[in-house]
């Protein structure tokens, strides 16, 4: 099937950030999914209100395939979880995208990830991501990447790298304080994981968002799986 729709705005292929969400919330429901899997644990007693810095992330969520695929169904399948994170895209992720682009009416047709990626990055591990852009994995251009980092860049000193426009090999980490919500087009600008030196994990959220009438809902690429959305009118 042929994607027809048209490019997105210009000023929504620029990266930019969001400091002012309150993620704190979605951080507690993360902790409290953590804390329930296989996947790692966490030396501090579940009464106590654990830190993501200190999580030991023990199965291979960060390479191998199954692994990630179990950590995307547990998030799938915890609804408080979700909540917190449909709050974070109502109050904060859509709010941010209109502000950027006011020339998108209202009310505009929003397409969001359902449910959102979790990523748990061991450390330290040579182990990194590879360089790559959505599109080949069948994201169109009227998708906007979202990432947020739940671990601080000041103790993991590893974020994702992205380039600022196609092709351009410029890569520089997404940083910003704690809880920070990067904006970034990754259908065509590059991005990576490098390697996590730190003695802690790296733990990060991301998820896209469709924008009509530059996103087509019904746009499939043969063969290739696509990520479950919900839509929202604001």
């Amino acid at each position: 099937m042929q994607n027809t729709t048209r490019s997105l705005p210009q000023n929504l292929l620029l990266p930019s950030s969001i400091t002012s969400a309150n993620l704190g919330p979605l951080v507690e429901e993360v902790v409290s999914l953590l804390q329930t899997l296989d996947v790692g644990s966490f030396p501090t007693p579940t009464t106590e209100r654990a830190d993501l810095h200190s999580y030991v992330v023990t199965a291979d969520v960060f390479r191998n395939f199954k692994a990630r695929q179990k950590l995307y169904k547990a998030v799938a399948s915890c609804p408080s979880l979700l909540s917190a994170y449909e709050d974070v895209i109502m109050n904060a992720v859509i709010p941010h995208i209109k502000r950027v682009c006011p020339s998108l009416p209202t009310p505009t047709t929003f397409f969001y990830q359902y449910p959102p990626s979790l990523r748990l990055q061991p450390g330290p591990s040579p182990h990194f991501g590879k360089t790559h852009n959505d599109a080949i994995y069948g994201h169109q251009d009227g998708e906007i990447n979202f990432w947020v980092q739940l671990t601080d860049f000041q103790k993991t000193r590893c974020a994702l790298m992205v380039e600022s426009s196609p092709d351009k090999g410029d890569f520089e980490p997404l940083t910003g304080p704690l809880h920070t919500i990067h904006m970034f087009h990754g259908t065509r600008n590059r991005h990576f994981a490098p390697p996590n030196d730190s003695p802690h994990a790296r733990v990060s959220l991301d998820f896209r968002v469709g924008i009509k009438p530059y996103f087509d809902e019904e746009y499939r690429m043969e063969r290739v799986p696509q990520h479950t959305r919900r839509s929202c009118e604001l």
